[in-house]
């Protein structure tokens, strides 16, 4: 039988309510603003802003997740445990699953980049805009597919603190603690060091080919070395995001995987050590502060994001100060004045 049990949120735990709610809120606002943004800029249908407004959408779905997650002490705090339980495998489920879609974007970003770059798939500048649309879209649908399919088992080992509802703790299996240590490990070399090494690996080749690259003095060739000042600034812009983005989730999966070396739940290392507690509990929070830096990067370091932001403040100012204008009709006068 599921037991309900009410309790107040005054421990770790309960004082990130209202600061990481607020947070991840308007983390959801800023992202769905540049998502807006980016699709419906007509000068950003190249297929790298296609995966960055992928990445955002992430972003955006991150911080609505979040802002439930944060908020599940008082929502559910008199729910029963298997409320409590669906709950905490869903929210984490879907904030592991669109991690994976973010990470796995910046990763295929860095590919296309650089064989743009590169010139080593020649057919991408001869391929028409649908064409292109048509195979990033293709791009998208397996990043998509396989990041929730890989999130599936760790919808499997996440359940509430034992008793308590609305906070989420992970399971393990008894005498097959391993398990999670496999599937710890396997998160953090798919998820983490392998996106990695294949980001710097691609971006380092891109940077290489970039300062390889020297301006010839003819007038023809003007166009090529303007191609490769704007690379320039796209590849700064994107090693930025990406190292900011892996910077702040690697304390996350170092937390796991010391759980998993332990083979103890969060309550269990909450017990033993107070400070390696406060650890994963920052870790998490750290992590989660990514969707909500990313924006504010993006519009800073890249130009054309910049426009598109200024071309739609400047419609939005103009829109206002049209809806403001009061029209006065002249007052009749003469043969009309008569009349009234």
């Amino acid at each position: 039988m599921n037991k309900v049990t009410c309790r107040n949120t005054t421990d770790e735990l309960g004082v990130l309510v209202i600061p990481g709610t607020a947070l991840a809120i308007f983390g959801f606002i800023i992202n769905l603003i540049l998502f807006y943004i980016i699709t419906t800029a007509k000068h950003l249908k190249d297929p790298i802003y296609t995966l960055i407004a992928n990445v955002i959408s992430c972003d955006c779905l991150s911080s609505l997740a979040l802002s439930i997650f944060f908020l599940s002490p008082i929502l559910l705090r008199c729910q029963t445990v298997a409320v409590g339980q669906l709950f905490c495998k869903v929210i984490l489920f879907s904030l592991y699953a669109t991690y994976n879609i973010s990470v796995f974007s910046l990763t295929a970003i860095s590919i296309v980049r650089f064989k743009i770059i590169a010139k080593t798939s020649p057919k991408i500048r001869h391929l028409s805009r649908h064409r292109l649309s048509q195979q990033t879209a293709k791009k998208l649908a397996i990043i998509w597919i396989l990041s929730w399919l890989y999130a599936i088992p760790s919808a499997f080992i996440i359940q509430n603190y034992p008793g308590e509802v609305g906070y989420c703790d992970i399971s393990y299996i008894n005498g097959h603690e391993y398990l999670n240590l496999i599937y710890f490990f396997s998160m953090t070399l798919i998820s983490y060091v392998f996106p990695l090494i294949i980001m710097i690996y691609y971006y380092a080749r891109a940077v290489r080919r970039i300062a390889d690259y020297v301006s010839p003095n003819n007038n023809r060739f003007t166009r090529k070395r303007d191609d490769h000042g704007r690379f320039s600034g796209i590849i700064k812009m994107l090693i930025i995001i990406t190292a900011v983005f892996m910077l702040f989730t690697w304390p996350f999966f170092a937390s796991i995987d010391l759980l998993a070396i332990k083979a103890k739940s969060y309550l269990e290392l909450r017990q033993e050590s107070l400070a390696l507690f406060q650890f994963c509990l920052f870790s998490f929070s750290i992590s989660s502060l990514i969707s909500v830096i990313n924006p504010f990067l993006y519009i800073k370091l890249d130009k054309n994001i910049q426009r598109a932001v200024k071309q739609k403040l400047l419609l939005f100012g103009n829109c206002n100060t049209r809806s403001s204008i009061i029209v006065i009709s002249p007052a009749p006068f003469g043969k009309d004045a008569d009349k009234n």
